[in-house]
């Protein structure tokens, strides 16, 4: 039922929890890494069209901590944790 000119339409969230990570670093599931294909086609084999999808990576809380070396890819808020 329509009332007036605007109506809601209720679209499906999905959330995704991958981790904690203990043997792949987070930069392999944010865009441009070598697992982004694999969570793509995951969605689109799965997952409604109109869903919105919620990506939640956990780190081992083991290795979390301040880490600036220059091997490792820093992502502010995924791999460097006060």
């Amino acid at each position: 039922m329509i009332c007036g000119n605007e109506f809601m339409e209720e679209y499906p969230n999905l959330s995704y929890k991958i981790g904690p990570l203990k043997n792949s670093k987070v930069t392999a599931y944010i865009e441009g890494g070598s697992k982004e294909l694999l969570i793509t086609t995951f969605n689109n084999f799965f997952a409604p069209v109109e869903a919105d999808i919620e990506i939640d990576i956990e780190i081992d809380s083991k290795i979390s901590g301040m880490s600036f070396a220059d091997e490792e890819g820093i992502v502010l808020g995924y791999s460097s944790v006060m």
